[in-house]
Formats: structure tokens, sequence, C-alpha cells
């Protein structure tokens, strides 16, 4: 029997083998898919990029000629903001009398001259700041939140918009009406009047508001008020007297 023993285990060591083989032959394929894949991938890849490059090569257009530095420097100075500060910049030069002149280079390339600007030349590129309009608003409701009931340049406080603004009064009849206290104001007094905002422009080119200003005041409107009747102004019931009927 123990001559016998090698004999029962030789099924299941071919079994073992057996397996073995199949797992091997599986991996083999597993990997032959995924070169395949992998070759699929790049193919693909290959013919996206030469089918950008016949695109490419279809829609090429000519270039134009290259902009020069002085054509980029018009371009630039077209733009009210570029041309602002370069105003300021010779505009503060002016005020520095120990310079003489400004140089500029084209490029960094050191063999390539300056270009000079004298003095002489500054005011050339200075711009005047526009002046800018008013904006109107005739028969405006303007809540007043702090009057100035005395006179003076003392600004009154008022809403615009939503938005609390100092204004100059510069209507002198209304104001001498204050100052003899001919006019009272209380919380949510508001003036029927004709009203302007103020603009200018800036050190870069953009309008910002100077100011507001009351011209004409037309009218006062004092707050509406709401008043609650209270228990004791209630309409009372006037009942008749019977204690003179009754005899005692």
């Amino acid at each position: 029997m123990a001559l016998l023993s090698p004999l029962l285990g030789a099924p299941l060591y071919f079994d073992k083998i057996k397996q073995s083989r199949q797992q091997t032959q599986l991996n083999e394929l597993n990997i032959k898919k995924i070169k395949l894949e992998i070759k699929e991938k790049e193919d693909a890849a290959t013919d996206l990029e030469e089918k950008k490059n016949q695109v490419g090569k279809s829609l090429a257009l000519p270039l134009e000629k290259a902009p020069t530095a002085d054509d980029i420097a018009q371009a630039l100075l077209a733009r009210k903001k570029i041309a602002r500060r370069r105003s300021n910049y010779y505009e503060a030069s002016l005020t520095d009398s120990k310079i003489d002149a400004v140089g500029f280079a084209p490029s960094h390339n050191k063999v390539t001259a300056d270009k000079v600007v004298p003095r002489s030349d500054f005011g050339n590129f200075v711009i005047a700041k526009a002046n800018l309009e008013p904006l109107v608003y005739e028969g405006l409701l303007l809540e007043i939140v702090s009057p100035v009931l005395r006179s003076g340049s003392i600004k009154w406080r008022g809403i615009f918009e939503k938005k609390t603004v100092s204004f100059e009064l510069q209507d002198d009849t209304f104001r001498s009406e204050v100052a003899s206290q001919k006019v009272q104001f209380q919380n949510g007094t508001t003036l029927l009047c004709d009203f302007e905002v103020h603009q200018r422009e800036d050190d870069t080119g953009e309008i910002e508001i100077a100011g507001y200003a009351v011209t004409k005041v037309h009218d006062v409107k004092a707050p509406q008020m709401f008043r609650k009747n209270s228990a004791e102004e209630q309409l009372n019931l006037q009942l008749p007297d019977w204690s003179s009927d009754i005899d005692v």
C-alpha cells in the first residue's frame, strides 16, 4: 500500500499543471489585448494630429507686416487713459526746473540711440482736462438730513438716489429765509428744488463726481404726520341724566 500512495496523488498534480497552463494562456491573451488597445489609441492620436495639421495648413493666411514701435505707441495713445498718464508725466516734469530733457530707448539694445524730448517740447504733450457740464435735475424732491441754520460756507446734507450727499445751497433768497427762521425743518422735510451734479476728469481720464449743488428751491414740504386717535379722543356717548327724575 505504501508503494501505491504516490500514484493516488497524481491526478491532483496533473490538475494543478493544467490550471497553471490555462492561467498562463489567459494572461498572454490579456497582454495581447492591452497591446492592441494601446496601438489603436496611438493610431487614432496620429490620425487626429495629421488632420489638425492639414486644417491648419488649409487655413493659413499670409502674415501682415509687423507693427513698428511708433505704430504701437500711436495705438496706445488713442486710449484716453494712456494719453492722460503721459500728460501727467510731462506736466510733473515741467514743475521740476532741474529736468532739461527726457530720453527714451525704443528697445533694450544698447546700440539703439535714445529718442530725446527737450524741455521746450514738454508742453506739447500736456492735455488740458475737459470741462464737463453738470447733470441738472429740475423739480427734484430732496429729503434734508442736516440743514444749515446759520450763514456761512457749511454744506447741507440730503438724500440723493438713496445716498446721503453733501451739497451747496446756492439759492440766496432761500438761505436768507432759513437764517431769519422763516423756514422750519423737522425729520423728513423735503425740498422741491433744482439740483446739479458737478463732474470732472480725474488724473486717469475717468469721470468722477466733483460735488452737488441746489441752485433753486421752489417749495418746502413738511413730512406727513399720521396721528393715532387715543382713547380719550374717541366719540363719547352722551347719555341722558335720569337723576333729575328720581324722587329722593
